[in-house]
């Protein structure tokens, strides 16, 4: 909409102290009232150091050195394995003939190297991608192989501050894998990674549920999103510890108020029954096939067992047993967490799916 002169008043605003200078502009409609408002301008910033210095500043002489180490990593360049710097003058790239590693060859790491930013969601955010440190560093990307170990790139070694590299240098080793596919995917053929990833897809669903049932289910703390992630060791701990994150973001927030709400208009409702156990109660009473009932209330009851029986209660003859016949059915706890996680997904998607 473009306004005469006689529609909008203009000043100019000077502050030499701070070296801002600006025209603000004020425009009004038929009725003399305010309709849209501009502001345009500039800062000076001044230097405060002698011109040469700021030149030297600007390109890094006075900037303290920093330290890179060397990692094991597959140099695949030169086909082979290899003692790396992840030192970005030590590296080389698909433009220029050098004898240097490319700058992407991977190192690998034991799984365990992520424990440290796991028990510590406060200070660091861990993605299924990335890992950053609030205020400082980060970890542009990283995935695990399917030998279960960590890899990333040298180059992003080598923005890690030196005292992160020791810290990596000391779980990293050979390879056992190749890196994962959708790390191959995604970092070297440049495309959208589209396979189905259970973990994600759970977030996903859970978030639609809320769109759609927001009565029924509700996140009451967003960050539980952020620290589920799957076990990425065998210890028993660090898995009833995933457990224990995934029944506070899946089971505790369904908003018991209103299933007894809809259990009572049904003529269903029974005060004994658990929150889990009284919405089974309402799909049967709704006559669901019995078969998608158990999709959908099973894995709710067995994430809800499992912290009770391990996350709460982590020892014991009978959690002993629990764990074992876990792992004999799925080779590993890590395995299994992948598919109850799956499980799950499947029965939210089934819940948002049904009128309730």
């Amino acid at each position: 909409m473009k306004f005469s002169e006689k529609d909008r008043q203009e000043s100019k605003f000077h502050d030499k102290r701070n070296g801002i200078h600006a025209r603000r502009g004020i425009a009004f409609d038929k009725e003399n009232l305010p309709t849209a408002g501009w502001l345009r301008g500039f800062q000076i910033i001044r230097n405060h150091q002698p011109r040469k210095k700021m030149i030297k500043i600007l390109a890094g002489e006075y900037s303290k050195p920093q330290k890179y180490e060397k990692f094991i990593a597959d140099d695949w360049k030169h086909n082979k394995i290899a003692l790396c710097s992840c030192d970005p003058k030590k590296l080389g790239n698909y433009f220029g003939k050098s004898d240097k590693p490319y700058a992407t060859s991977p190192a690998f790491f034991k799984p365990a190297v992520l424990l440290k930013y796991k028990q510590n969601p406060e200070k660091y955010t861990l993605e299924q991608r990335s890992i950053s440190c609030r205020g400082s560093w980060g970890l542009k990307t990283y995935d695990i192989n399917e030998a279960g170990q960590v890899h990333t790139y040298l180059c992003y070694l080598g923005d890690l501050p030196h005292s992160e590299q020791l810290y990596w240098k000391s779980y990293n080793e050979g390879p056992k894998a190749k890196i994962s596919k959708r790390a191959f995917t995604t970092d070297f053929m440049g495309t959208w990674d589209l396979s189905y990833e259970p973990l994600s897809a759970l977030k996903k669903s859970l978030q639609e549920l809320e769109q759609t049932k927001v009565e029924l289910w509700s996140c009451a703390n967003k960050k539980l999103y952020q620290q589920l992630n799957y076990p990425v060791t065998d210890a028993v701990k660090e898995y009833a510890d995933e457990i224990h994150t995934l029944d506070k973001l899946v089971i505790e927030d369904f908003r018991r108020p209103y299933i007894k709400k809809i259990a009572i208009s049904m003529n269903c409702d029974d005060s004994k029954l658990g929150t889990i156990k009284l919405l089974r109660k309402i799909l049967e009473t709704k006559g669901i096939d019995s078969y998608e009932i158990n999709e959908i209330i099973s894995p709710l009851d067995e994430i809800h067992f499992l912290r009770t029986k391990l996350a709460g209660h982590s020892s014991g003859k009978e959690a002993d047993n629990i764990r074992k016949d876990l792992i004999a059915k799925h080779g590993d706890l890590r395995k299994h967490f992948c598919n109850l996680v799956e499980k799950t997904d499947k029965a939210i998607k089934e819940l948002t799916r049904i009128q309730l």
